[in-house]
Order: C-alpha cells, then structure tokens, then sequence
C-alpha cells in the first residue's frame, strides 16, 4: 500500500523491506568479545606456569 510524505503518493519498496526483515537472526556475540574472551582465557591457563616451574625446579635438585 503506498504512503504519503507531504502530497505525493510513495508506494513502497519491496526491496527495502525485505532487508528490515533480514535483520533478525541468531544473536551471537560479536568478534571484540569472543577477542577478550580468548585473551582472558589463555591468561587463565597461563598464570601460574612460572611457579610451576619452579616448583619442578626444586624438586628435582633433591
């Protein structure tokens, strides 16, 4: 059905509505987030390798 915008008559665009449609879809995070989420995770597994270490160290001196 057109519409009016001011006194002419606009039909509407198929084109564009189709692409309002478009939008919906799964929400998922987006790449800045799973980036930090990476990140914070490998300095969750690597935060306490140099004590680790170290500990290694000393037991094997005996």
């Amino acid at each position: 059905m057109p519409r009016r915008i001011g006194n002419t008559i606009v039909p509407r665009n198929p084109v564009a509505q189709s692409a309002t449609n478009r939008r919906a879809g799964v929400h998922e995070r987006n790449r800045t987030s799973q980036r930090q989420q990476s990140r914070a995770r490998v300095r969750e597994l690597t935060e306490g390798w140099r004590e680790e270490l170290a500990f290694e160290r000393e037991s094997n001196i005996d």
